[in-house]
């Protein structure tokens, strides 16, 4: 008998919440046999969306004072007189997608857009998007101004990696740029100012690019043209902000506020979309897909995720299958299928959401893997939304990862095979989390903590002889080491 997790987590609709992520774990589901051709669906998850206060990303103070340093230098350039006849009769720009992936970035997805402008003037938590929805937010004297495309998964990581550029979204000429400040800020407070890009069009309209990397923002400079299209800078976490992104807003020639998305309750600028391909409101898919050796999330802001991802897999190992999901319907259903190396599927099953439609969700199962897992290349395959995803794994039988990995030579386990009790050495324990002696069905039958430096003593005079796995949640990631008990 198997043992299946099925381990969940909603962010919720304010980037202010991703710093506060809070997690649901579901219960214990018996996967019936995994051989089966008709295996227990895993138990629902527990589900909690975050909560926190919420800080406007531009404060309007500073909103103000930057409004009035663009006119200084708008008429220090002159192009308010060059431009005024054109605003006339001068439609407004046809904007473009503003971010793209850097050359050579294969997965399938890397953003998901997690909050647009809110057009219900009134506050608090009084909100309405341009479709009627509630992906924005607000606060005490504000509304979120504009459109914010988020790095997803792997944000820290990729934030790094430079994965999400900052492109023109229409012509224009650069009328500010800021650059040099923090940008790896997990608290959205509404403080501080962000690196980022003006960029004034020939009807008088300006966007503004906001919150990127520092040193990583185009060298052109004041004054400058820019075609759409063209590179800006990276995403970062500069300013009043929590996780890396761009925060996409519009400004007409007088200074009102635009949402360049067309829908029905668009109040700004009603039936009309500044998009030359207005993107749907919803787009169901999967970011990455991906197989890691825990079903823990190791997120520390500001620093990169560490994600357990492996893609060889050994006796007692855990095989933990990841999805990262980008706007979850409610009530729609992901396929999961394993398939063996021989083209086989011995195990599938179908999951359906019931929770709210949410732009950020990931999704994980786990196992043990014991001998029937076939040697050979599987693939992790996930239909959603018309779509097959897939990533391949591979299976040996060697007990080698066993001892392999972070602590192979920090940790000692002995006596073993053990009879009434088994001693822990070694310098891994002074970050140990969490320790867990299972069976290889996945039960936890002792559970305990490091409270003695580099050494833990263990009574394991309850077990039956048998082969057990000792799993350690480590500082340096998740270390097994396989033990026997034999009176």
């Amino acid at each position: 008998m198997k043992k299946q997790l099925l381990f969940l987590l909603l962010i919720g609709s304010s980037l202010s919440g991703f710093s506060q992520m809070l997690e649901k774990r579901s219960l214990w589901a018996p996967n019936q046999n995994v051989r089966s051709e008709n295996p227990m669906h895993p138990s629902p998850g527990k589900i909690a969306e975050v909560s926190g206060g919420h800080a406007n990303c531009i404060d309007p103070t500073l909103q103000d004072e930057i409004w009035k340093q663009l006119n200084h230098t708008i008429d220090s350039l002159q192009l308010r007189s060059s431009s005024a006849a054109a605003r006339g009769g001068n439609p407004h720009p046809q904007f473009i997608w503003p971010v793209q992936a850097k050359a050579g970035f294969s997965d399938y997805g890397f953003y998901t857009v997690q909050n647009l402008v809110d057009h219900n003037q009134n506050f608090p938590s009084q909100l309405q998007d341009y479709n009627c929805g509630t992906r924005t937010y607000d606060g005490a004297g504000f509304n979120h101004a504009g459109t914010d495309i988020i790095l997803w998964p792997y944000a820290w990581r990729r934030m790094d990696e430079q994965v999400m550029e900052i492109v023109a979204a229409a012509p224009g000429v650069i009328i500010s740029k800021f650059d040099g400040y923090f940008d790896r800020k997990c608290a959205n407070n509404g403080q501080g100012v962000a690196n980022g890009v003006h960029i004034r069009h020939s009807d008088g309209s300006i966007a503004w690019y906001w919150h990127f990397k520092s040193g990583a923002i185009t060298s052109k400079a004041l004054g400058d043209s820019v075609v759409a299209g063209e590179f800006l800078g990276t995403a970062g976490s500069s300013g009043s902000s929590d996780w890396p992104h761009v925060h996409f807003q519009v400004m007409d020639s007088l200074g009102n506020l635009i949402d360049p998305w067309d829908g029905s309750c668009n109040s700004m600028n009603p039936g009309t979309s500044w998009w030359q391909s207005q993107q749907s409101y919803t787009v169901p898919s999967v970011n990455r897909i991906c197989t890691k050796t825990s079903v823990y999330e190791n997120y520390n802001c500001p620093n990169p995720e560490i994600t357990n991802e492996r893609d060889t897999f050994y006796l007692g190992d855990t095989l933990a299958i990841w999805l990262y999901m980008r706007d979850l319907l409610n009530a729609s259903t992901v396929q999961i299928n394993l398939v063996n190396p021989t083209g086989g599927v011995p195990i599938t099953f179908n999951w359906s959401s019931p929770w709210t439609t949410t732009p950020t969700t990931y999704l994980a199962w786990y196992y043990i893997v014991d001998p029937w897992w076939v040697q050979g290349e599987w693939t992790f395959e996930a239909v959603y939304n018309g779509t097959t995803y897939s990533h391949p794994f591979y299976m040996t039988q060697s007990t080698v990862g066993l001892n392999d990995g972070p602590g192979k030579n920090e940790l000692v386990v002995y006596p073993n095979p053990a009879a009434g009790e088994i001693f822990l050495k070694g310098a891994l324990l002074s970050g140990l989390r969490q320790g867990v002696l299972m069976n290889t069905c996945g039960e936890k039958l002792i559970t305990f903590g490091n409270e003695q430096g580099t050494s833990l003593r263990v009574d394991v005079s309850s077990l039956a002889n048998g082969s057990y796995l000792l799993q350690l949640d480590t500082e340096q990631g998740i270390v097994y080491r396989k033990l026997t008990i034999c009176r």
